[in-house]
């Protein structure tokens, strides 16, 4: 696990890293009185995902270190649905009392908005950006048996028959809908949409979709278990805990995707709490159980300080509305 930190990444090096981490593990232990009477009872962790699909088993994870910590029950609520909306509002509706949480990728702030104008909340304005967690690429999967056995084959087979193979993603809107439609642009190739309101992983195991972009957790048990086909992995460099797998920049360069988890909670939570948070949730990211699942999840430790988040938002959805626009990225 060393050399997640070794090297320089696109989320800092192992100084920058561990100083963050040092900083928030201290902010975790201000003085309970200066919280106010936090936690309150259970904790609600919610996340937009199915039970044991995308970023659901390390939510599991975080609630569990996270209950030892403060000594009271963190319980996962799943809300998947309409590309990560229909948890999010749940948060974003809840007292700012530090009892709600929410956990999700990055795209739901920088992606979501832009492609969904009317929201049942306000991205900004109501909820508030507590820790970066960790993030990676993703894994291009293909149905068994499917024809094609690399980006390449894949890439000739969708130009000999436009639109007879299709994709399937987590919905409109989701990270692995736009990492398909980049990919397609830049491919200059045409697939068919099928989105699914959660995961696609069993229809895909069963054959009923050609192929889909799955994160790390989900995706390796059945790559381990020889139960897909791997074509690609997004990152920036093969994934480490599957070398063999070949970037999708190899076979397309300058292509690559990364995706980030956070927590958030409503807005109007005092900045105390707020920091408090932050600092637990990155004392349990250093736990060194937790970092050894992340790194067989082929993920890595985000160590962003908490008053730069927002900045790290802004500016990824700045690129993101660039690319809308550019690549003329349409929902279905």
């Amino acid at each position: 696990m060393d050399d997640a930190f070794d090297r320089p990444t696109p989320f800092g090096g192992r100084r920058a890293a561990l100083g963050a981490l040092t900083a928030a593990a201290l902010a975790s232990v201000l003085p309970a009185r200066a919280q106010g009477k936090w936690p309150d009872g259970p904790i609600r962790l919610v996340t937009p995902t199915p039970p044991g699909v995308g970023i659901d088993p390390m939510a599991r994870l975080y609630a569990e270190h996270l209950g030892r910590l403060i000594k009271a029950p963190v319980v996962v609520e799943n809300r998947p649905g309409a590309g990560g909306m229909l948890g999010t509002d749940v948060v974003a509706k809840s007292p700012p009392n530090g009892q709600t949480l929410l956990m999700t990728v990055g795209a739901t702030f920088t992606t979501t908005p832009f492609l969904f104008p009317k929201l049942p909340y306000n991205p900004q304005k109501d909820l508030v950006p507590i820790a970066q967690l960790y993030g990676g690429g993703s894994f291009l999967l293909a149905r068994p048996g499917f024809a094609a056995g690399s980006v390449k084959e894949l890439i000739a087979q969708a130009k000999a028959k436009p639109r007879t193979l299709n994709y399937a993603s987590h919905g409109p809107g989701s990270t692995s809908h736009m990492f398909t439609e980049q990919m397609q642009n830049v491919a200059g190739i045409e697939l068919q949409h099928v989105p699914y309101k959660g995961s696609f992983i069993t229809d895909l195991l069963a054959g009923v979709v050609d192929i889909g972009f799955e994160p790390p957790s989900s995706a390796i048990p059945h790559m381990r278990a020889g139960k897909v086909r791997v074509l690609a992995y997004t990152g920036p460099a093969r994934s480490k805990i599957a070398p063999e797998v070949p970037t999708l920049a190899e076979t397309l360069p300058g292509l690559e995707f990364s995706t980030w988890v956070g927590v958030w909670g409503p807005a109007g939570m005092p900045d105390a709490l707020v920091a408090r948070l932050h600092g637990l949730f990155r004392t349990v990211t250093a736990e060194p159980a937790l970092a050894r699942m992340l790194y067989d999840a082929s993920s890595e430790p985000i160590a962003t300080p908490q008053s730069q988040i927002a900045a790290v938002i802004d500016r990824e959805a700045q690129a993101t509305v660039q690319l809308i626009k550019s690549n003329h990225i349409r929902l279905d």
